[in-house]
């Protein structure tokens, strides 16, 4: 089983039925990145997107899925601090997959709390075909 959370999911709902929720999404690409920008978790339709397996993952920087060159410029940084800062946050960019190829995608960034505090992010993330960088979207159309 693809592990999504290690405890609990969002809003104290049990790690179980939010594991049930993410594995049935195999349509739609979700992971879970900490407040150090580490991938704690992924779900089958990530794995199906991006290539990456939960153990090829989870625990590495989320800047692995970035282009080289918005990794060292800190757009996954940017980012965190945007959704952190209005709850969430929608752009298309350039994504790399585990075999090195770039997608164009549609990424949903939603700042997760529990109990108050900020405890991470979750991410939905979906291959673009019907946009492209020409046409004016995400951070610059940047290919890196």
């Amino acid at each position: 089983m693809t592990t999504l959370t290690e405890t609990r999911g969002p809003a104290g709902m049990e790690r179980e039925s939010f594991q049930r929720l993410a594995d049935s999404a195999v349509g739609c690409a979700m992971s879970v990145i900490d407040l150090a920008g580490q991938v704690v978790g992924w779900n089958r339709g990530a794995e199906r997107l991006v290539g990456y397996t939960v153990r090829d993952i989870i625990g590495k920087p989320v800047a692995t899925l970035y282009t080289p060159d918005d990794a060292r410029s800190g757009v996954p940084e940017m980012m965190m601090r945007q959704a952190a800062t209005e709850g969430s946050l929608r752009i298309e960019v350039w994504r790399v997959r585990k075999s090195g190829s770039r997608f164009w995608a549609s990424v949903v960034l939603t700042a997760l709390h529990h109990d108050g505090p900020l405890v991470g992010f979750g991410e939905l993330i979906d291959g673009v075909s019907s946009h492209s960088p020409q046409d004016g979207l995400g951070l610059e159309g940047r290919e890196g």
